[in-house]
């Protein structure tokens, strides 16, 4: 699922929502409930969609310039010596015995 809908028209879509819920302030009770319950679905679904888009374009941006955590551990696993890794057991180094 992509989303093309463009950021600006998403907040100007928020910004009519809050201009029918002002307008709605203003009228009678039949008219004003059903102009708070549109101004306020607006509202509700405009700021979804912002955030959609928001996580969407954070996971994009993620992938491409390598920032996902999973690739992360995996960099970082290649990097530690091959006894550090998770999993294996560290060994400890042994000295020497002296001589009498």
């Amino acid at each position: 699922m992509t989303m093309n809908i463009p950021a600006s028209t998403l907040l100007i879509a928020l910004a009519l929502g809050y201009i029918v819920c002002v307008l709605a302030k203003k009228e009678e009770k039949a008219l004003k409930s059903i102009g708070y319950i549109i101004g306020t679905s607006i509202i509700i679904v405009s700021s979804v969609l912002i955030l959609a888009k928001l996580l969407l374009t954070i996971t994009i941006y993620g992938n491409i310039c390598g920032k996902n955590p999973q690739h992360w551990m995996m960099q970082r696993r290649h990097m530690m010596k091959p006894d550090m890794q998770p999993g294996m057991m560290q060994q400890t180094p042994v000295a020497p015995a002296k001589k009498p």
